[in-house]
């Protein structure tokens, strides 16, 4: 999985913040749908939807099978 793509401009101000995104994980461990729950700076919305779109999981198991789950997940952008 590759980190959140955050804007050069956004570095150079020193900004950071935390978005949670809500997405299905799919059987083959794709993200067909991803949303914004919250996000301590709206700008951060556009980067946390594109990388956690391209991020592969390993999928949810029930009974030995590949199920799809809803699940939530913390992006954070730091300023290292």
């Amino acid at each position: 999985m590759g980190a959140p793509d955050d804007s050069e401009e956004l570095r150079r101000a020193r900004v950071a913040g935390v978005v949670m995104v809500s997405c299905t994980i799919d059987q083959k461990g794709h993200v067909p749908d991803a949303v914004i729950e919250r996000a301590s700076n709206p700008t951060f919305d556009r980067p946390a939807l594109a990388a956690e779109k391209k991020w592969k999981f390993k999928p949810a198991e029930l009974d030995s099978a590949s199920v799809a789950k809803k699940v939530t997940i913390p992006l954070k952008f730091s300023i290292d």
